[in-house]
């Protein structure tokens, strides 16, 4: 999938402010005394604009897969300031390498599988644009801001790590059981990640098999990080946050989704053409403590080309469900 991108839902408020007083943004040495436009400006500061492109690419067989997959988050807010706005602006870049492994125990009905993954990681450094009467913003973006960022100079400044997974999955009739270790002695930069245990389950009804128009519908919960603790209060976790559920029906050349994640309903939908795949989703990420504290609106969209190739043994469509898609991969 070369086009992932997503992004925060909360643009809208600032392309409608921009909209509404993008002439009188312009003239920056105004702007400390048009008080209407400061107080604009106030209904939006603090607030971080995230977009985040993941290009993908993975081939896969029935028990083993590669993938090389890279991460450019970067986010913009704005902050009104005492006297002139400020824009400040941060970002990141990953390049992970991921080799993975299914080991069927005993039958095919129960499975252990594990990855290894290589992470190149370059740390950007937050830059703050100030704007003063001998500056415009047009030359501060242009001239400052990538640079600071590390397009030319942070660039050569890269972190290297590795990560190592292990979990098993279950398969009992259409109902799937997966439990995951993430980041079993991962290391990023000479700093240890914490690990994670994720639980999900996927019941996919086997009957729809043999209807013609639906592929099929699955109904999916995950449990992620189950005894994980809150980053910023070091307490354990909110359990709500923890939560993933979601339902998808999938038409062959149109998939539907709905979910709840993280206590907050989301929505997707799906499309296939061909070898070309079309995926929407909109969801809402909690940054507090608690549902409901500091929810954050999400749009993910992304655009693929899926390339089936025939081995020797068709596999069955039972057996065809990864790991991922039993651990709720409907919510994001």
């Amino acid at each position: 999938r070369p086009l992932i991108t997503r992004i925060d839902g909360n643009i809208t408020d600032y392309t409608d402010l921009i909209a509404e007083y993008g002439d009188q943004m312009d003239n920056v040495d105004e702007i400390a005394n048009d008080q209407e436009l400061i107080s604009a400006l106030g209904t939006v500061d603090g607030q971080w604009i995230n977009f985040e492109y993941i290009p993908e690419i993975t081939i896969a067989t029935k028990n083993l897969g590669f993938g090389v997959y890279g991460t450019v988050p970067f986010g913009a807010r704005l902050e009104t300031g005492h006297f002139v706005p400020k824009l400040v602006f941060k970002g990141r870049r990953d390049l992970v390498f991921t080799w993975a492994v299914g080991i069927p125990l005993k039958d095919e009905d129960h499975y252990f599988g594990m990855s290894l993954e290589y992470i190149q990681r370059t740390p950007l450094d937050e830059y703050v644009a100030t704007f003063t009467e001998n500056i415009q913003l047009t030359e501060d973006i242009s001239q400052n801001i990538f640079n600071s960022l590390g397009i030319v100079d942070q660039l050569g400044n890269v972190q290297h790590g590795a990560s190592f997974d292990a979990g098993f999955m279950h398969n009992f009739g259409g109902f799937r059981l997966a439990y995951v270790v993430k980041d079993i002695f991962g290391v990023v930069g000479g700093n240890m990640v914490i690990p994670q245990l994720d639980i999900g389950g996927a019941y996919y009804f086997p009957a729809i098999e043999e209807v013609a128009f639906i592929r099929n519908i699955i109904l999916a919960l995950e449990i992620a990080d189950l005894i994980g603790f809150e980053e910023k209060s070091g307490r354990y976790e909110h359990f709500p946050k923890k939560l993933h559920a979601g339902a998808e029906i999938d038409m062959k050349y149109v998939a539907l989704r709905a979910g709840i994640n993280q206590g907050y309903p989301t929505f997707g939908v799906g499309l296939a053409f061909g070898p070309m795949k079309f995926d929407y989703v909109m969801f809402t990420e909690e940054a507090g403590y608690y549902a409901g504290q500091e929810p954050r609106a999400t749009h993910l969209a992304s655009i693929g080309f899926e390339i089936n190739i025939e081995s020797l043994k068709k596999v069955p469509v039972g057996n065809e469900m990864s790991s991922s898609s039993a651990e709720g991969s409907l919510a994001p």
